[in-house]
């Protein structure tokens, strides 16, 4: 009989803890709103690159991707140094919002070299394309040599590094009243009038100007029709910087129409 009581208590006891339990909140996992989350999709692109200088006083070298065409809810490109078998790897993935619903983007992503030294293997992974190349970087140039071009274009492979005491720009000298500014600035500096600046240049790209044979520039970044004159300007003379500001400005007095653009090595702009 005792033994049946404590049996219909214990029935009781569990009755009650049971029916008296709360249920436990339900927590909703927070929303991932990072785009390079695991939630962020790969895009299949096409990829181009290319080298350029970057002229905030250190005058390194960046590695520039993009895709080719605009990519549907395109949210980013993403870039990871990791240490590979042989080398360096760099893997690259462009990647979707997942909240995304309409719209197209060019997406571009500039990633520094000053990671490389002298000559080293990369594996470069491009949407889990791997292309093998060698990296050769000198005081002088920094060179790309590809094994496979899959899914990839890099119209120049070779950038050259810009000398730190050098000008390089261009003007538009159609008006008779105009002096030549590259003559006037060598005079003023006391530079023989055959030497157009005291560096020797390798043929090849600069990225900001293209050099040919015999010191000439064959090509000017952003130069249009109306500036005929491109020219390099040596800046290794004390105060060579400022003088070509002040010649500039003088220059301008006597011929309003004069237009100019140049830049140094540290990113300064002169124009007008």
């Amino acid at each position: 009989m005792r033994q049946s009581i404590f049996s219909f208590l214990a029935l009781i006891l569990l009755f009650t803890a049971c029916s008296d339990s709360t249920e436990l909140p339900i927590v909703e996992e927070p929303k991932d709103t990072d785009p390079m989350s695991e939630n962020s999709q790969p895009i299949d692109v096409f990829s181009r690159l290319y080298i350029q200088q970057n002229l905030d006083g250190a005058n390194s070298f960046e590695l520039v991707i993009e895709n080719t065409e605009a990519i549907e809810c395109l949210e980013d490109i993403r870039a990871d140094w990791k240490d590979g078998a042989d080398g360096l790897e760099l893997i690259v993935d462009y990647v979707n919002d997942p909240g995304c619903t309409q719209g197209e983007e060019l997406g571009s992503l500039a990633i520094s070299l000053a990671i490389i030294e002298s000559e080293i293997e990369v594996d470069l992974t491009i949407e889990e394309q791997t292309n093998t190349l060698k990296v050769n970087k000198t005081e002088e140039a920094i060179e790309f040599k590809f094994r496979t071009m899959d899914k990839i274009s890099m119209a120049q492979t070779k950038m050259n590094r810009i000398p730190e005491e050098l000008a390089w720009g261009y003007a538009n000298l159609t008006n008779t009243e105009c002096r030549d500014i590259q003559a006037s600035y060598n005079q003023l500096m006391g530079i023989p009038a055959d030497q157009i600046t005291e560096h020797s240049f390798e043929e090849g790209e600069y990225g900001y100007f293209t050099i040919g044979d015999l010191n000439v520039v064959i090509g000017m970044e952003n130069q249009t029709d109306d500036y005929g004159q491109s020219m390099l300007l040596d800046l290794s003379r004390d105060g060579s910087w400022r003088m070509l500001e002040e010649l500039l400005s003088g220059m301008v007095t006597g011929c309003p129409d004069l237009k100019y653009f140049f830049q140094n090595a540290e990113g300064e702009i002169l124009a007008n």
